[in-house]
């Protein structure tokens, strides 16, 4: 839980600078147009953020959570994926209501980019999104295996790579990205936590036959 406090204490934070400190929003925005100041592609940007858009999200969910739980033969595992994706989601949402911020200028040259944008921006729940569904679908799965790190590892580069789209179309500024990013670690800690002690795919005599030889015998 250790960090999930820590990702939590720095949203927190982050929230709080953006809202009084003027320094604190001006470089936010500094960064933000030196990011988009260095667009390679708006249409792949574009493309990129789409996998973050609600359908596909509600679509992987529903697959990782089918092809999770049969790998792990746990139905925990499986259904923990849509549960902490829309708590995250959610939690995005709500949060864009108690914290107001305005998205970055569109460019001038594509008025288009905000027309079917709302007005706050922070956290972004695009980011908040695909990060917690492959966080938490990696955990799931990997969970007391190998093979966790090198999948978390690969999936903040994927999810690097979907925050700075939201930023190149304009969508949202560096501290939105970084706002949903914090979020969804927080969520992926504590379901690492909460799943750390699960063992699936373990045949119910096999658990009881090592609770049996675990206890201590009696020497007489």
């Amino acid at each position: 839980m250790r960090i999930a406090r820590v990702a939590l204490g720095a949203f927190v934070l982050l929230a709080i600078a953006l809202n009084v400190s003027p320094q604190f929003a001006a470089l936010d925005v500094a960064v933000s147009n030196w990011v988009t100041g260095h667009v390679v592609s708006v249409p792949l940007a574009w493309a990129i953020r789409g996998l973050g858009d609600p359908e596909v999200i509600l679509l992987a969910s529903a697959v990782l959570a089918v092809v999770v739980g049969r790998m792990r033969r746990s139905v925990v595992h499986g259904l923990v994926i849509p549960a902490a994706v829309g708590l995250c989601a959610s939690a995005s949402e709500l949060i864009k209501v108690l914290v107001p911020s305005p998205r970055p200028p569109a460019d001038p040259s594509h008025p288009w980019l905000h027309s079917s944008l709302l007005f706050h921006a922070f956290p972004s729940s695009h980011v908040a999104a695909i990060a917690s569904l492959w966080g938490v679908a990696a955990v799931a799965a990997f969970v007391g295996r190998r093979f966790l790190g090198a999948a978390l590892t690969v999936i903040a580069l994927g999810v690097a790579i979907h925050a700075l789209s939201n930023v190149v179309v304009f969508a949202h500024s560096v501290s939105d990205v970084v706002g949903g990013a914090l979020l969804a670690i927080a969520v992926i800690a504590v379901v690492h936590v909460m799943l750390i002690s699960v063992r699936p795919g373990m045949p119910r005599s096999r658990i009881d036959r090592l609770r049996l030889l675990r206890r201590p015998t009696s020497t007489g």
